[in-house]
């Protein structure tokens, strides 16, 4: 396939439960793609090496529970990816080396359990990052994790990991 942007392709795809076999080898653009498909419950293993934005991809996907590895490799955007997606319990390590924007990244995620460690060396926003996150309990990146998600952002970062997530958040 020629294409290249899939932006709001199944947007508002309410009733729709999986994801079709299409074609994504040349898409750098995937953002809203899925964006409040309420319905979707299962997400196969697409072709996302080209992308570069896919910020809003499955934002209030509810019924979510989990995504495969995607390759991130590429990806600078993924703010609001996952936001509202009550049912997910967890993701993959992806590869978040050139991703700039987490921001929202997770935001109501209420079952997410755990999350591995991200690359953030690169990240410049990530406000409201595990914002009512109410499941998450502690993270594998070998820190003391704060006891209230809701306030790890930037703010908290700033003053309690000083140049431990990004050396782009400063004071």
């Amino acid at each position: 396939s020629k294409v290249r942007y899939m932006i709001y392709m199944f947007h508002n795809c309410t009733s729709l439960k999986s994801i079709p076999l299409i074609d994504t080898s040349n898409v750098t653009r995937m953002s809203h793609m899925f964006c409040n498909c309420k319905s979707l419950e299962f997400v196969p293993l697409l072709d996302t090496s080209k992308v570069e934005k896919m910020e809003y991809l499955f934002y209030n996907c509810i019924t979510l529970e989990s995504v495969p590895l995607f390759d991130t490799s590429k990806v600078v955007h993924m703010g609001s990816i996952f936001y509202n997606c009550k049912e997910l319990k967890s993701v993959p390590l992806f590869n978040t080396s050139k991703v700039g924007y987490m921001e929202r990244l997770f935001q109501n995620c209420t079952s997410l359990k755990t999350v591995p460690e991200l690359d953030t060396s690169k990240v410049v926003y990530m406000n409201s990052m595990f914002n009512n996150c109410t499941s998450l309990r502690c993270c594998s990146w070998g820190l003391s994790c704060p006891s209230n998600f809701n306030e790890l952002d930037n703010q908290y970062l700033r003053t309690s990991y000083s140049g431990w997530f990004t050396p782009y958040i400063t004071n």
